[in-house]
């Protein structure tokens, strides 16, 4: 769940511009957030938990997020990335592997394609994981502090 509350304070979106999260994309988010990085998304299989057809279930989650659930997928992992290469020692291959590539080619076009750095670029950056001051961010809402401490005791 804190990737949704990190998209909406992204995104500007104060927090009382945004209903209450829809109960299925809640289970999507869910799901998605407890998934394990090496595993590809299965959208049908989201659509399925949450009772409604994938096209259905996209059109929802746009609505709820600004993002497919594919798009909050690849954030999750490009996060996920980020962070392994700024903050550990593991190879750039042992991170791709980890992450689900089958290829450290192909995951270093992916690296490059959402952050304009390669891997290793990333690694040496300065800047290691773009964070914004506390005063830039909305204060959460409601109904996203009660669903943070719902996963809370989830898990």
């Amino acid at each position: 769940m804190t990737a949704y509350v990190d998209l909406m304070r992204e995104n500007n979106i104060p927090s009382s511009s945004h209903q209450p999260l829809d109960e299925r994309v809640w289970i999507a988010i869910n799901r998605i957030e407890r998934a394990e990085l090496h595993e590809p998304l299965r959208e049908s299989e989201l659509a399925l938990l949450a009772g409604v057809s994938k096209s259905h279930l996209n059109r929802m989650f746009v609505i709820n997020t600004g993002k497919t659930p594919a798009d909050y997928w690849a954030d999750r992992r490009i996060h996920a990335a980020r962070s392994a290469l700024t903050e550990s020692s593991r190879s750039v291959k042992t991170i791709a592997y980890e992450l689900g590539f089958s290829s450290l080619s192909h995951f270093s076009t992916w690296v490059r394609k959402k952050t304009g750095m390669s891997p290793r670029t990333l690694r040496r950056s300065p800047l290691k994981v773009k964070r914004r001051p506390a005063s830039e961010l909305a204060p959460l809402s409601p109904h996203i502090a009660a669903a943070r401490t719902q996963t809370k005791r989830s898990r």
